[in-house]
Protein backbone atom coordinates (compact mmCIF):
# COMPACT_ATOMS: atom_id res chain seq x y z
CA UNK A 1 0.00 0.00 0.00
CA UNK A 2 1.71 3.11 -1.39
CA UNK A 3 1.69 6.10 1.35
CA UNK A 4 -0.85 8.97 1.22
CA UNK A 5 0.79 12.52 0.46
CA UNK A 6 -1.16 15.38 0.95
CA UNK A 7 -0.07 18.17 -1.26
CA UNK A 8 -0.29 22.25 -0.98
CA UNK A 9 0.23 24.27 -4.31
CA UNK A 10 -0.74 26.52 -6.51
CA UNK A 11 -0.59 24.36 -9.09
CA UNK A 12 -3.36 25.71 -11.29
CA UNK A 13 -2.04 29.17 -11.35
CA UNK A 14 0.13 31.11 -14.13
CA UNK A 15 3.29 31.67 -12.03
CA UNK A 16 6.99 30.60 -11.38
CA UNK A 17 6.25 28.67 -7.71
CA UNK A 18 3.28 26.66 -10.07
CA UNK A 19 6.01 24.96 -11.98
CA UNK A 20 8.16 24.51 -8.78
CA UNK A 21 5.00 23.29 -6.91
CA UNK A 22 4.63 20.61 -10.16
CA UNK A 23 8.04 19.31 -10.56
CA UNK A 24 8.26 17.84 -6.93
CA UNK A 25 4.14 16.78 -7.16
CA UNK A 26 5.42 14.69 -10.55
CA UNK A 27 8.14 13.51 -8.68
CA UNK A 28 6.12 12.61 -5.51
CA UNK A 29 3.32 10.76 -8.16
CA UNK A 30 5.50 9.62 -10.20
CA UNK A 31 9.87 7.79 -8.79
CA UNK A 32 8.91 8.40 -5.40
CA UNK A 33 5.38 6.13 -5.89
CA UNK A 34 3.25 8.25 -3.21
CA UNK A 35 -0.43 8.38 -3.54
CA UNK A 36 -0.85 11.77 -4.20
CA UNK A 37 -3.62 14.50 -3.64
CA UNK A 38 -3.98 18.50 -4.39
CA UNK A 39 -5.03 21.05 -2.32
CA UNK A 40 -4.64 24.35 -4.70
CA UNK A 41 -3.66 27.36 -3.49
CA UNK A 42 -3.64 30.74 -5.01
CA UNK A 43 -0.54 33.15 -5.34
CA UNK A 44 -1.04 36.71 -4.56
CA UNK A 45 -2.77 38.32 -7.19
CA UNK A 46 -1.59 36.43 -10.58
CA UNK A 47 -3.74 34.40 -12.76
CA UNK A 48 -5.08 31.14 -12.80
CA UNK A 49 -4.06 29.14 -15.52
CA UNK A 50 -6.95 27.73 -18.13
CA UNK A 51 -4.95 24.68 -19.52
CA UNK A 52 -7.02 24.93 -22.34
CA UNK A 53 -5.57 23.36 -25.39
CA UNK A 54 -5.69 25.14 -28.79
CA UNK A 55 -9.64 22.75 -29.54
CA UNK A 56 -10.75 24.56 -26.30
CA UNK A 57 -10.55 21.01 -24.35
CA UNK A 58 -8.32 20.79 -21.23
CA UNK A 59 -4.79 19.50 -21.21
CA UNK A 60 -3.65 15.85 -19.82
CA UNK A 61 -1.77 17.72 -17.54
CA UNK A 62 -5.28 19.67 -16.11
CA UNK A 63 -7.49 16.54 -16.27
CA UNK A 64 -4.60 15.17 -14.09
CA UNK A 65 -4.44 17.92 -11.26
CA UNK A 66 -8.26 17.70 -11.44
CA UNK A 67 -8.03 14.20 -10.89
CA UNK A 68 -4.99 14.97 -7.48
CA UNK A 69 -7.84 16.97 -6.45
CA UNK A 70 -11.01 15.37 -6.56
CA UNK A 71 -8.91 12.53 -4.64
CA UNK A 72 -8.66 14.64 -1.59
CA UNK A 73 -12.15 14.77 -1.43
CA UNK A 74 -12.69 11.02 -1.40
CA UNK A 75 -9.94 10.63 1.51
CA UNK A 76 -11.88 13.16 3.34
CA UNK A 77 -15.23 11.63 3.59
CA UNK A 78 -13.50 8.11 4.18
CA UNK A 79 -11.39 9.94 6.46
CA UNK A 80 -8.53 8.40 5.46
CA UNK A 81 -4.94 8.68 7.10
CA UNK A 82 -1.87 10.88 5.46
CA UNK A 83 1.18 10.21 5.93
CA UNK A 84 3.18 13.12 4.67
CA UNK A 85 1.82 16.63 4.03
CA UNK A 86 4.25 18.89 1.48
CA UNK A 87 3.62 22.84 1.11
CA UNK A 88 4.67 24.81 -1.82
CA UNK A 89 4.70 28.27 -0.57
CA UNK A 90 6.58 30.73 1.27
CA UNK A 91 7.52 29.51 5.13
CA UNK A 92 4.39 31.45 7.07
CA UNK A 93 1.98 29.33 4.90
CA UNK A 94 3.32 25.48 5.65
CA UNK A 95 0.71 23.88 7.52
CA UNK A 96 1.06 20.37 9.31
CA UNK A 97 -1.89 17.69 7.98
CA UNK A 98 0.25 15.01 8.53
CA UNK A 99 3.21 13.50 11.09
CA UNK A 100 5.47 15.11 8.46
CA UNK A 101 6.08 18.21 7.16
CA UNK A 102 7.83 18.71 4.17
CA UNK A 103 8.48 22.59 3.02
CA UNK A 104 9.05 23.40 -0.39
CA UNK A 105 10.13 27.14 -0.84
CA UNK A 106 11.70 29.09 -3.43
CA UNK A 107 13.18 31.32 -0.67
CA UNK A 108 13.82 35.02 -1.09
CA UNK A 109 15.85 37.21 -3.35
CA UNK A 110 17.77 39.12 -1.08
CA UNK A 111 20.42 37.76 1.64
CA UNK A 112 18.59 37.18 4.57
CA UNK A 113 14.93 35.89 5.67
CA UNK A 114 12.26 37.60 7.55
CA UNK A 115 12.30 36.35 11.30
CA UNK A 116 9.17 34.78 10.83
CA UNK A 117 9.68 32.92 7.96
CA UNK A 118 12.64 31.12 10.25
CA UNK A 119 9.98 30.42 12.64
CA UNK A 120 7.32 28.84 10.21
CA UNK A 121 10.49 26.79 8.84
CA UNK A 122 11.47 25.27 12.33
CA UNK A 123 8.02 23.96 12.54
CA UNK A 124 8.59 21.77 9.54
CA UNK A 125 10.69 18.37 9.37
CA UNK A 126 12.49 19.10 6.09
CA UNK A 127 12.57 22.10 3.90
CA UNK A 128 13.63 21.88 0.25
CA UNK A 129 14.54 25.19 -1.67
CA UNK A 130 16.22 25.11 -5.31
CA UNK A 131 19.70 26.76 -4.76
CA UNK A 132 22.62 27.05 -2.27
CA UNK A 133 21.66 31.12 -2.59
CA UNK A 134 18.29 30.09 -1.12
CA UNK A 135 19.69 27.93 1.78
CA UNK A 136 22.25 30.34 2.62
CA UNK A 137 19.24 33.18 3.15
CA UNK A 138 18.04 30.72 6.15
CA UNK A 139 21.22 29.55 7.87
CA UNK A 140 22.93 32.46 7.50
CA UNK A 141 20.47 34.92 9.33
CA UNK A 142 20.26 35.06 12.63
CA UNK A 143 18.09 36.76 15.21
CA UNK A 144 18.58 38.11 18.73
CA UNK A 145 16.03 38.44 21.46
CA UNK A 146 15.98 40.72 23.79
CA UNK A 147 16.56 38.70 26.49
CA UNK A 148 20.09 37.10 24.71
CA UNK A 149 18.53 34.27 22.98
CA UNK A 150 19.09 33.49 19.50
CA UNK A 151 16.74 32.54 16.85
CA UNK A 152 18.27 30.49 14.02
CA UNK A 153 17.26 28.07 11.65
CA UNK A 154 17.34 24.58 12.65
CA UNK A 155 15.06 22.54 10.22
CA UNK A 156 17.04 20.34 8.04
CA UNK A 157 17.44 21.97 4.37
CA UNK A 158 18.12 19.98 0.92
CA UNK A 159 18.55 21.50 -1.91
CA UNK A 160 17.10 20.42 -5.12
CA UNK A 161 16.77 22.52 -8.24
CA UNK A 162 14.10 23.26 -10.68
CA UNK A 163 13.82 21.24 -14.00
CA UNK A 164 13.77 22.71 -17.57
CA UNK A 165 11.44 21.24 -20.31
CA UNK A 166 14.12 20.03 -22.40
CA UNK A 167 11.61 18.69 -25.04
CA UNK A 168 10.63 21.93 -25.78
CA UNK A 169 13.44 24.83 -24.15
CA UNK A 170 16.28 23.19 -26.45
CA UNK A 171 18.46 24.08 -29.45
CA UNK A 172 16.09 22.46 -32.16
CA UNK A 173 15.82 25.68 -34.19
CA UNK A 174 12.19 26.78 -35.42
CA UNK A 175 10.51 25.68 -38.81
CA UNK A 176 10.06 29.14 -39.14
CA UNK A 177 9.71 32.52 -37.16
CA UNK A 178 7.23 34.08 -35.01
CA UNK A 179 4.64 36.17 -37.17
CA UNK A 180 5.94 39.27 -34.87
CA UNK A 181 7.30 42.50 -36.23
CA UNK A 182 10.91 42.68 -35.07
CA UNK A 183 14.09 44.06 -36.40
CA UNK A 184 16.78 41.31 -37.19
CA UNK A 185 18.88 41.45 -33.85
CA UNK A 186 17.42 41.44 -31.04
CA UNK A 187 17.63 41.53 -26.90
CA UNK A 188 14.96 39.83 -24.93
CA UNK A 189 14.11 39.84 -21.48
CA UNK A 190 11.37 37.77 -19.23
CA UNK A 191 9.61 38.64 -15.99
CA UNK A 192 7.17 40.37 -13.55
CA UNK A 193 7.95 43.84 -13.33
CA UNK A 194 5.92 44.38 -10.23
CA UNK A 195 4.51 47.44 -8.52
CA UNK A 196 5.87 50.27 -8.61
CA UNK A 197 8.85 50.38 -5.51
CA UNK A 198 9.05 46.55 -6.49
CA UNK A 199 11.08 46.07 -9.75
CA UNK A 200 12.76 42.75 -8.65
CA UNK A 201 13.71 42.21 -12.17
CA UNK A 202 15.28 45.60 -12.86
CA UNK A 203 12.77 46.08 -15.83
CA UNK A 204 12.86 49.82 -15.75
CA UNK A 205 17.04 49.12 -15.77
CA UNK A 206 16.81 46.91 -18.49
CA UNK A 207 15.02 49.66 -20.67
CA UNK A 208 17.38 52.37 -20.05
CA UNK A 209 20.68 49.99 -20.54
CA UNK A 210 19.29 49.18 -23.70
CA UNK A 211 18.46 52.36 -24.89
CA UNK A 212 21.87 53.93 -23.97
CA UNK A 213 23.75 51.20 -25.47
CA UNK A 214 22.26 51.84 -28.91
CA UNK A 215 20.25 55.03 -29.19
CA UNK A 216 23.30 56.56 -30.99
CA UNK A 217 24.12 53.60 -32.95
CA UNK A 218 24.18 53.75 -36.87
CA UNK A 219 22.49 50.29 -36.87
CA UNK A 220 19.71 51.16 -34.10
CA UNK A 221 17.12 50.61 -36.38
CA UNK A 222 18.09 47.12 -36.81
CA UNK A 223 18.18 46.11 -33.12
CA UNK A 224 15.26 45.93 -30.60
CA UNK A 225 14.57 44.38 -27.00
CA UNK A 226 11.60 42.28 -26.46
CA UNK A 227 9.92 42.65 -22.86
CA UNK A 228 7.75 39.61 -22.51
CA UNK A 229 6.40 41.18 -19.41
CA UNK A 230 3.75 41.96 -17.66
CA UNK A 231 3.24 43.87 -14.43
CA UNK A 232 0.90 41.94 -11.95
CA UNK A 233 -1.63 39.81 -13.82
CA UNK A 234 -2.31 39.10 -17.62
CA UNK A 235 -5.13 40.99 -17.96
CA UNK A 236 -6.17 43.95 -20.70
CA UNK A 237 -5.86 46.47 -17.81
CA UNK A 238 -2.79 45.17 -16.91
CA UNK A 239 -1.37 45.39 -20.48
CA UNK A 240 -2.32 49.26 -20.89
CA UNK A 241 -0.57 50.08 -17.60
CA UNK A 242 2.70 48.21 -18.55
CA UNK A 243 2.70 50.14 -21.85
CA UNK A 244 2.34 53.28 -20.41
CA UNK A 245 5.36 52.31 -17.86
CA UNK A 246 7.15 51.69 -20.62
CA UNK A 247 6.29 54.64 -22.43
CA UNK A 248 6.91 57.25 -19.41
CA UNK A 249 10.43 56.14 -19.48
CA UNK A 250 11.36 56.04 -23.00
CA UNK A 251 9.78 59.27 -24.03
CA UNK A 252 13.25 60.80 -23.31
CA UNK A 253 14.69 58.38 -25.90
CA UNK A 254 14.34 58.63 -29.73
CA UNK A 255 12.03 55.64 -31.39
CA UNK A 256 14.72 53.54 -32.33
CA UNK A 257 16.10 51.26 -30.92
CA UNK A 258 12.95 49.67 -31.06
CA UNK A 259 11.23 48.10 -27.66
CA UNK A 260 8.22 45.60 -28.44
CA UNK A 261 6.02 44.51 -25.34
CA UNK A 262 4.67 40.90 -25.68
CA UNK A 263 1.88 40.59 -22.68
CA UNK A 264 -0.47 37.93 -21.82
CA UNK A 265 0.32 34.31 -20.75
CA UNK A 266 2.27 32.17 -23.00
CA UNK A 267 2.47 27.90 -22.74
CA UNK A 268 5.58 26.77 -22.56
CA UNK A 269 5.60 25.24 -26.06
CA UNK A 270 4.64 29.38 -27.43
CA UNK A 271 7.77 30.56 -25.12
CA UNK A 272 10.02 28.16 -26.33
CA UNK A 273 9.31 29.41 -29.84
CA UNK A 274 9.72 32.83 -28.89
CA UNK A 275 12.98 31.79 -27.11
CA UNK A 276 14.07 30.04 -30.71
CA UNK A 277 12.95 32.52 -32.71
CA UNK A 278 16.15 33.46 -34.96
CA UNK A 279 15.77 37.27 -34.47
CA UNK A 280 15.60 36.73 -30.91
CA UNK A 281 19.60 36.86 -30.15
CA UNK A 282 20.19 37.20 -26.27
CA UNK A 283 18.76 37.76 -22.90
CA UNK A 284 19.57 40.14 -20.81
CA UNK A 285 18.71 39.83 -17.04
CA UNK A 286 19.52 42.93 -14.55
CA UNK A 287 17.92 41.23 -11.73
CA UNK A 288 18.42 42.27 -8.07
CA UNK A 289 18.41 38.67 -7.23
CA UNK A 290 16.19 35.31 -7.50
CA UNK A 291 16.21 32.47 -5.33
CA UNK A 292 16.35 30.60 -8.77
CA UNK A 293 15.71 31.98 -11.71
CA UNK A 294 13.79 29.76 -14.01
CA UNK A 295 13.22 32.03 -17.07
CA UNK A 296 17.25 32.48 -16.65
CA UNK A 297 17.16 28.57 -17.12
CA UNK A 298 14.64 28.03 -19.76
CA UNK A 299 16.26 30.32 -22.31
CA UNK A 300 19.85 29.31 -21.70
CA UNK A 301 19.06 25.62 -22.34
CA UNK A 302 17.86 27.12 -25.90
CA UNK A 303 21.32 27.65 -26.31
CA UNK A 304 21.36 31.26 -26.58
CA UNK A 305 23.54 34.07 -25.08
CA UNK A 306 23.01 35.31 -21.56
CA UNK A 307 23.70 38.89 -19.94
CA UNK A 308 22.91 38.76 -16.46
CA UNK A 309 23.54 39.97 -13.05
CA UNK A 310 26.45 38.07 -10.99
CA UNK A 311 24.98 37.81 -7.73
CA UNK A 312 22.01 35.06 -6.78
CA UNK A 313 21.07 31.62 -7.41
CA UNK A 314 21.33 31.88 -11.31
CA UNK A 315 24.95 31.78 -11.26
CA UNK A 316 25.01 28.36 -9.74
CA UNK A 317 23.26 26.96 -13.24
CA UNK A 318 25.10 29.19 -15.77
CA UNK A 319 28.42 28.54 -14.18
CA UNK A 320 28.42 25.30 -15.76
CA UNK A 321 30.08 27.27 -18.67
CA UNK A 322 30.68 31.14 -19.92
CA UNK A 323 28.32 33.71 -19.81
CA UNK A 324 28.48 37.50 -20.01
CA UNK A 325 28.84 38.49 -15.90
CA UNK A 326 27.67 41.72 -15.01
CA UNK A 327 29.62 43.08 -11.96
CA UNK A 328 27.25 43.80 -8.80
CA UNK A 329 26.97 46.66 -5.72
CA UNK A 330 25.38 44.23 -2.79
CA UNK A 331 23.46 46.95 -0.87
CA UNK A 332 20.14 47.66 1.03
CA UNK A 333 17.32 47.22 -0.91
CA UNK A 334 15.32 50.07 0.44
CA UNK A 335 12.06 47.81 0.63
CA UNK A 336 10.90 46.29 4.55
CA UNK A 337 7.54 44.34 4.69
CA UNK A 338 5.73 41.39 5.91
CA UNK A 339 8.36 39.19 3.38
CA UNK A 340 11.47 41.59 3.52
CA UNK A 341 13.83 41.80 6.59
CA UNK A 342 15.51 44.80 7.67
CA UNK A 343 18.29 45.81 6.07
CA UNK A 344 17.96 43.14 3.70
CA UNK A 345 20.33 43.34 0.77
CA UNK A 346 20.09 42.43 -3.14
CA UNK A 347 22.23 43.34 -6.10
CA UNK A 348 22.60 46.58 -8.16
CA UNK A 349 24.09 45.96 -11.27
CA UNK A 350 26.46 47.95 -13.09
CA UNK A 351 24.66 49.86 -16.02
CA UNK A 352 27.45 50.87 -17.45
CA UNK A 353 28.95 47.21 -17.88
CA UNK A 354 25.97 46.52 -19.21
CA UNK A 355 25.53 49.17 -21.88
CA UNK A 356 29.29 47.91 -22.95
CA UNK A 357 28.73 44.31 -22.73
CA UNK A 358 25.46 45.05 -25.01
CA UNK A 359 27.30 46.74 -27.55
CA UNK A 360 29.98 44.22 -27.24
CA UNK A 361 27.52 41.15 -28.01
CA UNK A 362 26.13 43.11 -30.80
CA UNK A 363 29.33 43.87 -32.50
CA UNK A 364 31.01 40.39 -32.02
CA UNK A 365 28.22 37.97 -31.83
CA UNK A 366 29.64 34.90 -32.80
CA UNK A 367 32.17 33.92 -29.34
CA UNK A 368 29.14 34.31 -27.02
CA UNK A 369 27.22 32.27 -29.28
CA UNK A 370 29.52 29.53 -29.09
CA UNK A 371 29.71 29.37 -25.39
CA UNK A 372 26.00 29.32 -25.35
CA UNK A 373 26.18 26.10 -27.36
CA UNK A 374 27.88 24.21 -24.58
CA UNK A 375 26.17 25.80 -21.66
CA UNK A 376 23.06 24.67 -23.30
CA UNK A 377 23.65 21.09 -23.16
CA UNK A 378 24.87 21.10 -20.10
CA UNK A 379 22.07 23.08 -18.39
CA UNK A 380 19.67 20.16 -20.61
CA UNK A 381 21.85 17.48 -19.07
CA UNK A 382 21.86 18.60 -15.31
CA UNK A 383 18.16 20.01 -14.96
CA UNK A 384 15.95 17.53 -17.26
CA UNK A 385 12.49 16.56 -15.46
CA UNK A 386 14.08 12.80 -14.68
CA UNK A 387 17.30 14.11 -13.16
CA UNK A 388 15.33 16.37 -10.85
CA UNK A 389 12.82 13.76 -10.32
CA UNK A 390 15.76 11.60 -9.05
CA UNK A 391 16.90 13.77 -6.80
CA UNK A 392 13.68 14.06 -5.02
CA UNK A 393 13.72 10.10 -4.43
CA UNK A 394 17.34 10.56 -3.45
CA UNK A 395 16.07 12.77 -0.87
CA UNK A 396 13.21 11.55 0.72
CA UNK A 397 15.13 7.75 0.38
CA UNK A 398 17.71 8.86 2.49
CA UNK A 399 15.58 10.85 5.18
CA UNK A 400 13.45 7.83 5.03
CA UNK A 401 9.82 8.89 4.32
CA UNK A 402 9.63 6.68 1.37
CA UNK A 403 9.58 3.42 4.04
CA UNK A 404 6.29 1.87 4.57
CA UNK A 405 4.76 3.26 8.16
CA UNK A 406 1.09 2.75 9.41
CA UNK A 407 -0.24 6.62 9.60
CA UNK A 408 -2.44 7.51 12.36
CA UNK A 409 -3.57 10.64 11.60
CA UNK A 410 -7.27 11.79 9.86
CA UNK A 411 -7.45 14.26 7.70
CA UNK A 412 -9.61 16.95 9.42
CA UNK A 413 -12.96 18.25 7.81
CA UNK A 414 -12.50 21.86 7.59
CA UNK A 415 -10.16 20.98 5.02
CA UNK A 416 -12.14 22.33 2.46
CA UNK A 417 -14.02 23.82 4.98
CA UNK A 418 -17.52 22.38 3.85
CA UNK A 419 -17.35 24.29 0.30
CA UNK A 420 -18.26 22.44 -2.53
CA UNK A 421 -15.79 20.43 -4.99
CA UNK A 422 -16.95 21.61 -8.10
CA UNK A 423 -17.08 25.33 -6.88
CA UNK A 424 -13.35 24.84 -6.04
CA UNK A 425 -12.44 23.57 -9.03
CA UNK A 426 -14.60 26.25 -11.24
Amino acid sequence: MPKRLLFTGPVLTQTGYAHHAKDSLMAFAGKCGFETGVLCTSWGQCDWDSYIDKDKNFSAEKTWLLAQISRVQTWQQLKQPVDICVTVSIPPEFRRQAPLLVGITAGIETDRVHHTWILAANQANLMIVPSEFAKSGFVNTHYQGSDGSMLNCNVPIEVIPESVDTSIFNDQPNDKDLDIDLPPFCFITVGQWGTIGMDRKNIEGIIRVFKEAFKDHPDKEKIGLVLKVNSISNSYMDETYTLNRIKSITREYDEFPKITLIHGHMTDYELSKLYKDSRIKAGIFLTHGEGWGLSIADFAACSKPIIASNWSAHTEFLNLGKWIKIPCEIKESGIENDLFAKGNRWAFPSHTEAVRHMKKIYSNYDIPKGWAIELGAKIREKFNIKAIEDKYFEVFDRYGYLKETEAKNEIADSIFGGENLEEIVK
